[in-house]
Formats: C-alpha cells, sequence, structure tokens
C-alpha cells in the first residue's frame, strides 16, 4: 500500500503513527497493538483501520473514526 492510498482511506479520521525500530520485536509489538486495538476500541471494524509500512523503520499506522479512540490509544502507545 502507498502512502497515497493510505491517504484516501477514510480521510478526516484522527491518525496515530507509531514507530517501532529495525529489529524482529517489530512482530510482537504489532501483534499487542492489534490486540490492544481489538480489546479497548468498540466494533474496531468499524471505527478503525490501520497497517504497517516500513520506512527506514517500522510504522504501525492507525486512523480512528472517533478522537476519544485516538486519544487513548496516544496515551498508551
Amino acid at each position: 500500500m502507498s502512502d497515497t492510498d493510505w491517504e484516501s482511506i477514510k480521510p478526516g479520521w484522527h491518525e496515530l503513527v507509531i514507530k517501532l525500530g529495525e529489529n524482529d520485536t517489530t512482530f510482537s509489538q504489532r501483534r499487542e497493538i492489534v490486540d490492544w486495538i481489538i480489546t479497548n476500541i468498540q466494533k474496531p471494524d468499524r471505527h478503525c483501520v490501520y497497517t504497517w509500512v516500513y520506512d527506514e523503520i517500522w510504522l504501525f499506522k492507525i486512523k480512528f473514526r472517533y478522537e476519544r479512540d485516538y486519544i487513548l490509544a496516544r496515551l498508551r502507545w
């Protein structure tokens, strides 16, 4: 997925980018973030989209429909 594709998905939603790093622990970090989303966001399949990309380091990108979910994730991550 290119950056332009990501930008066109759910424009106006609140975006959070989490830097994961370059090492082998990024898989477990991504899994932890996805588990957190499933546990803490109401109806995550409707109110949240996410992806991860490698751009010199691993980035986990999340878009939230509601600002309250964005703030909750921002405080956690």
